[in-house]
């Protein structure tokens, strides 16, 4: 292999002699013109790195260009934008800054002649400095480096090193296994000794264990057990970090307890742990893991008991917990509990009327905001705030078979035949939607007082004549005779005075 790249080398440098006294083909690019070999050099280049510009180790073996791309640039060089922008770089690092941020919109289209490369000559076995100065040139060098014929290698790291001269300096270069080595024309002749030893290769594999406290990458504090002395001496621990292996305390829990409070009917309840620790080292925290190891977070030990807002209600017949200090599971307690029991109230009909006809509803509509005032003999009537119109109707109920209440009015213009659909019974979560697209919002207004009559009004009895009454109590007295009021009436609802103009009335603060 190594022959073969030396023809290749040979071959190279006869070609830069050859065209640098030819013009036939290609023409010198004197300065800075647009380079299709750049371009290429760049596009390859790109391979080298991931999108962010951090290094794409699979395609950096040996972790030096001139053996992992096939050269390397001498800075500064200066570069073309296809915009005709120069942009001078040096350094590598600066040249990968340009590479992750050219687009088709913006990329390097040229570079200035003459300029130099470091390549690796097998013939010297030495990194080499090269000129350069035309395209040609530049052509003829991509065109040694087999772009097209990455090495085939697997990931076996069994690490060989080469010597090479650079700066009149001896170099080792490792390659991860012997198959990358071979890619560039090394053979088993050309390695050398890594010089891989670790403080481990001087320990004795005599069992004697010491163990020491760390704190690990995620903040909690773990005994690291060690073979022998030696071991944990080349980590840096000394005799002082020991610890007795023997009579290293145990972490325990006991007596873990929960508590059910507050149940949020739907997905999550209100729970309360507590339980009693020892032998924690220095760390002060425990995790709580859900079924199959879902961790709900990491709390202090301090917080203890603990109470848990919203803990998820798993689905099952009997929730759980385990409970684990210091991230040890070693230092773990589960417990099991039945889930409450959250299935929703069964809503009927009768409480649906019930909350009908308990206070006026307010209906937010495009065309306007109405109030709905329902009765208990299934009889309705609808206002237009701060509008002399007004309807009534009749209403009924009945459930579908998703258990929900449907309540279906049917108004005596036929402009308000809708239907509400109730899918809940919760009075102070009330669920409700309607059948007229134009509905926005459906409320029910329920203050300390209902409503309030605006009085003096007036009453009647049969053909009898009208009589003015001025209290809420001379109203109820009327109404138990049988009394009618004369419309329109003059109510305040939520602060606002409206007329209503036909409907019936039961009651002061009601029914309307």
């Amino acid at each position: 292999m190594k022959t073969i790249k030396s023809l290749f080398f040979s071959l190279f440098i006869s070609a830069t002699l050859l065209t640098s006294c030819t013009n036939d083909t290609v023409n010198d690019l004197p300065d800075m013109h647009e380079s299709k070999a750049i371009q290429t050099a760049i596009s390859q280049l790109s391979n080298l790195y991931h999108e962010d510009g951090t290094i794409n180790e699979s395609m950096n073996p040996s972790g030096h260009l001139i053996f992992d791309f096939c050269f390397e640039f001498i800075y500064p060089i200066n570069l073309m934008y296809n915009n005709s922008s120069i942009i001078t770089t040096n350094g590598n690092e600066e040249l990968v800054e340009v590479l992750i941020n050219t687009s088709d919109q913006l990329f390097i289209a040229g570079i200035e002649f003459p300029f130099n490369v470091a390549i690796y000559n097998p013939e010297t076995n030495a990194v080499e400095l090269l000129t350069i100065e035309t395209e040609n040139e530049f052509t003829n060098l991509l065109e040694n480096c087999f772009f097209d014929t990455p090495c085939d290698c697997d990931d076996e790291f069994n690490p060989v090193c080469i010597e090479i001269i650079q700066n009149n300096q001896p170099l080792i270069i490792t390659f991860p296994n012997s198959c990358y080595a071979n890619c560039e024309g090394f053979t088993t002749e050309d390695f050398v000794d890594c010089g891989l030893t670790s403080c481990e290769d001087d320990c004795s594999l005599e069992e004697d264990p010491v163990c020491v406290e760390v704190l690990n990458p995620n903040g909690v504090y773990e005994i690291i057990t060690f073979l022998n002395a030696c071991y944990a001496a080349c980590e840096g621990f000394t005799v002082e970090d020991f610890l007795d292996c023997d009579s290293t305390p145990t972490c325990g829990i006991s007596e873990l307890e929960i508590e059910i409070g507050e149940t949020n009917c739907g997905d999550s309840y209100q729970l309360t742990v507590n339980f009693q620790y020892e032998n924690t080292s220095s760390q002060e925290y425990f995790d709580i893991y859900l079924r199959n190891e879902v961790v709900i977070a990491q709390f202090q030990l301090s917080e203890l008991p603990l109470t848990i807002e919203h803990f998820p209600l798993s689905g099952y017949e009997n929730d759980y917990i385990k409970v684990c200090v210091n991230n040890n599971q070693d230092c773990c307690e589960e417990i099991e509990w039945s889930a409450p029991d959250c299935s929703p109230n069964d809503c009927t009909e009768e409480i649906i009327a019930s909350y009908l006809v308990e206070c006026p509803w307010d209906i937010n509509a495009s065309s306007g905001d109405y109030i709905y005032i329902f009765n208990s003999d299934l009889s309705f009537s609808i206002t237009l705030i701060d509008n002399p119109y007004s309807t009534s109707g009749t209403y009924s109920l009945s459930t579908n078979t998703s258990g929900e209440i449907i309540v279906s009015m049917l108004e005596e213009f036929n402009d308000f035949n809708h239907v509400w659909t109730f899918s809940n019974c919760d009075f102070a979560n009330l669920q409700v939607t309607s059948s007229d697209p134009n509905t926005n919002t459906i409320e029910i207004n329920c203050s300390d007082d209902c409503y309030e009559f605006v009085f003096p009004i007036q009453m009647k009895l049969g053909g009898t004549e009208a009589v003015e009454v001025a209290s809420n109590g001379h109203v109820d007295y009327k109404l138990g005779l049988g009394y009618e009021f004369i419309y329109p009436i003059a109510l305040i609802i939520n602060d606002e005075i409206i007329l209503v103009y036909q409907g019936i009335l039961e009651g002061v603060c009601g029914i309307l």
